[in-house]
Parts: C-alpha cells; structure tokens; sequence
C-alpha cells in the first residue's frame, strides 16, 4: 500500500472532489483489505458523492465488520442512514457509537440530525446540547440546535443562538444560512435574502442556502408569503398532528355544508380554494421566477421543471376554461379541466425526492391530461370513466402527498 495514494486521496477529499478521491482510496483499499480505516474513507467519499448513498452503506459495514468498536464508523453510518432518509436506523447507529464512546459530540450530532428528521423538535434540542457541552465548537451540533429552536417558535431563543454563533464566526456559510431562515420566518424577507446570499458567496455549494434565496425571491408576493406562514405554522408539529388537522379540516367542512344549509356551497368552494392554494403556491411562484433575470438562476432542475409544467397547467387550464365558458366550445372546457387537475400532482413529482412518489404522481398528471384530451376529442361512457378515474386519483394526490414516503 502506497502512502502516498491515501495521502493524495485525502486532500482530494479535503478539496471536496469526491469521485477522484475515491479512486485513490478503492486502489488503497484493494491493497490493504483488511484496513478498515482506509475502507472508511472509501465509504465517505462514495456517502459525499451523489446518489452513491447504497454503496456507501455497504462500504462502512465492511468496515464495521472488521473494526466493530470504533465510533466514527457507526456515526458514519447513521449520516449515510439518514441521507437514505432511514432515520429511526440511523438513531441505532448513534446508540451504539455512544455506546463505545460516550463522549463521541459527533455521535450526539448524529442523534439531533436524526431527531430533526423525525421531527422530534425537543429530543433533537436535547442531543444538540450534549454534542455542544462536549466540543462547544461544533459548529454542526450548533447549527441542528438553532434549527430546533426555530421551529419549535423560541423566537428570542434562536434570534441570540445565531447572534452568538455568527459572533463567533461570521464565516459560517451553515449559519448564514439558519440566520436566513430565522428571518423568512419572522417575515423579513430582505435581511433573509442578505443572510442567503452571504452564505452561497462563503460556500456555492450551500444547498440548505439556495432553497432559501428561493424561497425569499418567492415571498415577494403577498400570497406566497402567507403561504410561508401557514407552512411555518405546520412545521413545528409532528405528521400525526398534521393528519389529524387535515382529517379534522375535511370534517370541518362537511359539518359546515349541512349547517349551512344553501350556503354550504361556498364552504366548500373555500375549501377548494384553500387546497389549491397550498399545493399550487410553490409550483406558481417559481414560474412567476422566469421573469426575474437573477431569481431564475437561483432555480435548480426540479425547480425550473416544476415552475414550468405547474406554470402552463394553472395558467393554460384557467385560460382554457375561460375560452371554453365563454364561447361555449365543451371540448376546449375538458382540456382545461384536465390541465388544471394535472396542475396538483405535477406540483409534487419535479422537487419530490422520492423516486416512488415521483412516478406515481407523475403519473396521475398524465392521466388528468389524458382525460381532458379523450373528453375533449371523443365525448362518451369510455371517457366519463377515464374522467372519473382521473378526478379520484387527484383527490387522492392531496392526501397521499403527506405520506413521507412519497413526498420528501
């Protein structure tokens, strides 16, 4: 084994070029098998290269089953876990690496990062604060802390957590970030934007950064705003709680339709509104970006796709429907219906992270597109079921989007 190979590796990995680094580290390992430090490093940089997370997985467990007591290995393991989106095995992984090491604060990083995930606000506080009582430096730990008490609404709380961490160093591009965040949510859209911008100048590869400048480019309207309270509002309660709010809400409106009595219709047209509101804010809003020259960059592939097909379906389904009312053409009215159901699924399928979710609602918007064009173009029974099957299949968008395990 040359050491000169892993010496190269490891400043490639420093350097953040993940994939050339990894070859150093296959030729090292496949001369040294059996060390399973050098394996580690191998499993790293497969964890830090994209969509290599599997791999990467399997690496470290070679590692684990050569070297079963060092820490680090099992912390790797959680972090590789929880990209997998596998919290509740990565928070094993934490327990046993403090097992072996009590004192292990990226061990306990490692718990707050998976408490976050699970959304376990106060567990994630917790843990945070115990990585920080070990290493008061650990900038990771600081940050899940300061994250934790944002959503929890400790407004004060998290205001002198960034004071104090951009204090200590305001060249952290993570806190720039959380200090961003912090903002949005308090509704200063212009300080978040700085803070944003800050930190993608202090490190371009700032994902958690970048969603956030494009999110402050969207507040510019007020209705994207509001949909920022509403959804800061939600986030600090668990998926339970959001179920029951949205079972509850259904409920709601079906009660108030009866009380109502002939004016339960207007219930229910709110209630449709409100729907449409909260799926389609994003998709709009990010369409309505194309226009900004400097905004639009800020937009990765997800977000450009999304602002494009929810853009045409919204605005090219409400003109459809217009058009079609007003000079009673019943073919072009179908093409806007199906444009405008396509318009929900397409807003959760470009930015989903879940390979499942993506196909299933992708799949849905082509349905709703093909119903309105088989309505359109052959009225009859064959097209009544197919619109039916496609109006059930969009309503059940809007609750199977809150399943993790299709909407990420």
């Amino acid at each position: 084994m040359s050491f000169e190979t892993i010496q190269r590796g490891i400043i490639l990995l420093e350097q953040r070029r993940y994939e050339e680094a990894k070859a150093y580290f296959a030729q090292a390992a496949a001369q040294s098998p059996d060390d399973a430090q050098i394996i580690a490093l191998l499993a790293r940089c497969e964890y830090l290269s994209d969509e290599q997370e599997a791999r990467a997985l399997e690496t470290i467990d070679r590692a684990i089953a050569i070297d079963p007591l060092d820490a680090d290995f099992h912390t790797l393991r959680g972090h590789i876990l929880l990209s997998l989106h596998k919290p509740r095995q990565a928070l094993a992984a934490s327990a046993e690496a403090l097992r072996i090491d009590p004192a292990n604060d990226d061990a306990w990083t490692l718990e707050s990062a998976a408490h976050l995930q699970l959304e376990s606000w106060a567990d994630a506080e917790r843990a945070a604060r115990r990585a920080l009582a070990i290493d008061p430096e650990n900038a990771t730990a600081a940050n899940m802390l300061g994250e934790a008490l944002r959503i929890q609404g400790r407004r004060e709380e998290t205001a002198a957590h960034v004071a104090e961490r951009l204090a200590k160093d305001p060249l952290d591009p993570r806190t720039h970030a959380q200090a961003g965040w912090a903002a949005l949510k308090e509704g200063d859209r212009d300080r978040a934007e700085e803070h944003f911008v800050e930190a993608l100048r202090l490190d371009p590869h700032q994902e958690w950064a970048r969603r956030g400048l494009v999110e402050a480019f969207k507040a510019r309207s007020a209705l994207y705003r509001a949909h920022l309270r509403y959804a800061f509002a939600l986030e600090r309660f668990n998926e339970r709680f959001r179920w029951a709010f949205l079972v509850g809400l259904v409920v709601g409106v079906r009660v108030l339709r009866v009380v109502l009595g002939p004016y339960g219709g207007v219930v229910a047209v709110l209630y449709l509104l409100f729907v449409f509101w909260t799926f389609l804010a994003s998709g709009v809003a990010n369409c309505l970006l194309f226009l900004d020259r400097r905004a639009r960059l800020a937009l990765d592939r997800g977000q450009r796709w999304e602002g494009a097909t929810v853009g045409f379906a919204v605005f090219g389904g409400v003109l459809a429907l217009v058009a079609g009312s007003l000079l009673h053409m019943r073919p072009v009215l179908m093409i806007g219906f199906g444009l405008i159901g396509a318009s929900i699924p397409l807003s959760r399928t470009f930015t989903n992270e879940s390979r499942i979710g993506r196909v299933l609602f992708g799949s849905v918007a082509g349905l709703a597109v093909l119903a309105g064009i088989v309505s359109a173009a052959a009225p009859g029974d064959v097209a009544e079921a197919l619109a039916g099957i496609a109006l059930v299949a969009v309503v059940a968008t809007t609750w199977l989007a809150n399943v993790p395990a299709l909407r990420r």
